[in-house]
């Protein structure tokens, strides 16, 4: 139980302590990186860029506390964005690789109503690809591996795949299973387990149906097969023939039949599925909509809401702090600055000279931030990836995405970063200006 409590907790505590290390170790290079960023920022504003770096150390721990606050508040937020756009993108590619699309239609009596579906659903205006698939089990050479016979010339247009499923070009595969119906894509943990090389030939059935090998598809599993009695295997994943191999004898697979579609872009697939199930009654319906409903789904839902929402209040409190850490710092040596001013420095080299001193520890800590979030969230894709999963959670496994929502946030973030260092050195810089001018005026 303790043991249990120590890695739910830290789970939760392990990324920011990584985060407070990093930040901890990296205060010299923050110097270092400082002192190249003035280098740079003297084309624009001249030899006074060197008195930002020799300014801003004097004050270590404010140094140490600014890199730590920013790369602390962006990273959280990468790694909370990016843990949500990848489950995200991970219960969609679920849902649409268990139902084959996304949307299913089954209880299809035979091959040829099932293509006359498909045919009539490429006509509808909400539905952008249809295929009729027939599936079954069994072969002579391997056993009861699960198969699909697919129409080459459809099958991509409307049912959901990824192209690194399958082996070599997929463009190739296909226009090879439209000239020869006696071709297989065969499950490549089959393939691995049963060491069958391209060009191996596959006996569906006990005489002249049979189909040779020229690609494989999905993941190879059949390394995790095993017990503690030596090594097992069980047939998960699926292969593909075209159907007009099964045509004509497809009394002797007893397939079962199914249609699958995709539907247009912004489509509901509730109302597309009403529509499907009042022009086809007798059938089964099944969308690939992520479900929201009910007590689970509410619950997770709510919970992204919370976190989202704790990015951007995270994201204002870190614009504030690095602002107020800027603001007080420029404070405190009011005099100095306004001394420096004296020996006619513009607003422009003035801002800049303000800026330099705390814009490159803010860019500094911004990269640490994106270095240590993303490192996160590609730890949490591969830690959920380790675990003991199905073979549909092996096919579509975890992966680290940001889309384009997802960026936008984070650029916001980044945006309310860099305006807590833009603006308190503009505002500064024009006071001590203003300032200046009142005193040479009544002098």
């Amino acid at each position: 139980i303790i043991a249990a409590v120590l890695s739910f907790a830290l789970s939760f505590i392990g990324p920011f302590l990584f985060l407070y290390g990093a930040a901890q170790l990296s205060t010299g290079l923050a110097e270092q990186f400082h002192k190249k960023f003035s280098r740079i920022s003297r084309w624009i504003i001249g030899d006074v860029a060197a008195l930002a770096s020799k300014s801003v150390f004097r004050n270590p721990r404010r140094v140490a506390a600014l890199v730590f606050i920013v790369a602390l508040i962006v990273g959280y937020s990468i790694w909370v964005i990016g843990d949500l756009a990848s489950q995200q993108d991970y219960n969609y590619r679920q849902a649409e690789v268990a139902v084959g699309s996304d949307i299913r239609l089954s209880g299809i009596s035979s091959i040829a109503n099932a293509t006359m579906i498909a045919d009539q659903l490429r006509g509808w205006g909400n539905i952008t690809g249809a295929t009729a698939e027939s599936d079954f089990s069994g072969t002579a050479t391997a056993g009861g591996i699960q198969i699909k016979a697919i129409d080459p010339l459809t099958w991509r247009q409307g049912a959901y795949y990824e192209p690194g499923w399958f082996t070599g070009d997929v463009n190739a595969v296909f226009a090879t299973m439209m000239g020869n119906n006696h071709t297989m894509v065969l499950d490549r943990g089959v393939a691995s387990y049963y060491s069958f090389g391209i060009g191996t030939t596959i006996v569906l059935n006990y005489g002249s149906i049979n189909a040779s090998v020229i690609s494989y598809f999905g993941p190879d599993y059949s390394q995790s097969s095993g017990g503690p009695f030596g090594r097992s295997f069980s047939p998960e994943g699926w292969s593909f023939v075209p159907v007009g191999l099964i045509r004509p004898n497809a009394t002797l697979f007893n397939p079962t039949n199914i249609v699958l579609a995709k539907a247009s872009p912004n489509v509901s697939l509730t109302q597309l599925a009403l529509s499907l199930q009042s022009a086809y009654p007798s059938l089964t319906i099944t969308t690939a909509q992520v479900a929201t409903q009910g007590v689970p789904g509410v619950i997770n839902v709510g919970t992204q809401n919370v976190l989202r929402l704790g990015t951007a209040f995270a994201a204002l409190a870190a614009s504030i702090g690095v602002g107020t850490i800027a603001y007080t710092g420029y404070r405190e040596r009011e005099k100095e600055i306004t001394m420096v001013s004296v020996r006619g420095l513009s607003y422009r080299q003035l801002a800049g000279l303000l800026i330099t001193e705390f814009l490159p520890l803010v860019i500094f800590a911004l990269v640490l931030a994106t270095i240590v979030g993303l490192i996160v969230v590609w730890g949490d894709a591969l830690g959920q990836n380790s675990l003991n999963q199905n073979y549909l959670q092996i096919l579509a496994a975890r992966r680290v995405v940001f889309p384009l929502w997802a960026s936008a946030n984070i650029l916001v973030i980044v945006a309310l970063v860099l305006i807590g260092v833009f603006l308190p050195a503009l505002t500064a810089a024009r006071k001590d200006l203003s300032k200046m001018s009142r005193t040479v005026r009544f002098a």
